[in-house]
């Protein structure tokens, strides 16, 4: 290796780094974002269990003040419900950024790694090269003292 394919090396290294880095963020995030899903999902079959049984409740004649308390608590729930729909909507703004950033990051360690393999087939081609040529000088010089020791006896 010379010194273009290690200083590409170097870098090819850092580019891939950060984009491990950018997909363990991406990865953080979509986490986030489904446990915000699982919570909110969660609320809404609460809800939808406390519903059912304001529905029995006004059925079988009960009080107003209990009445008005299943509906507080559910009016509590819809809020509730509505502000983590809010963090969700949040985070997939998020996640989305996060994946923008990480598919830059994978496209430039690609980059970089393409343009480094390119600068290691170059100089292995140069160095077959030079490695030929000196092969070809020796086979020359070898040829040329026979031919001298034949012609001087």
């Amino acid at each position: 290796m010379t010194l273009r394919s290690k200083r590409l090396a170097v870098i090819s290294n850092l580019k891939a780094i950060q984009e491990k880095n950018a997909l363990e963020v991406l990865g953080l995030s979509q986490r986030k974002l489904n446990d915000i899903q699982t919570q909110i999902d969660s609320l809404k079959n609460y809800r939808q269990d406390y519903h059912s049984k304001l529905l029995r409740l006004g059925s079988e004649g009960n009080d107003v003040a209990k009445i008005q308390e299943f509906r507080s608590f559910m009016d509590k729930l819809d809020k509730a419900i509505a502000g983590q729909e809010q963090v969700k909507r949040t985070l997939e703004k998020e996640v989305a950024q996060r994946k923008q950033e990480w598919e830059l990051k994978y496209q430039n360690s690609r980059s970089i790694e393409k343009i480094h393999s390119g600068a290691l087939k170059t100089e292995q081609k140069q160095a077959e090269k030079r490695e030929q040529n000196q092969q070809d000088e020796s086979a020359a010089r070898i040829g040329r003292n026979t031919n001298f020791g034949t012609n001087g006896a």
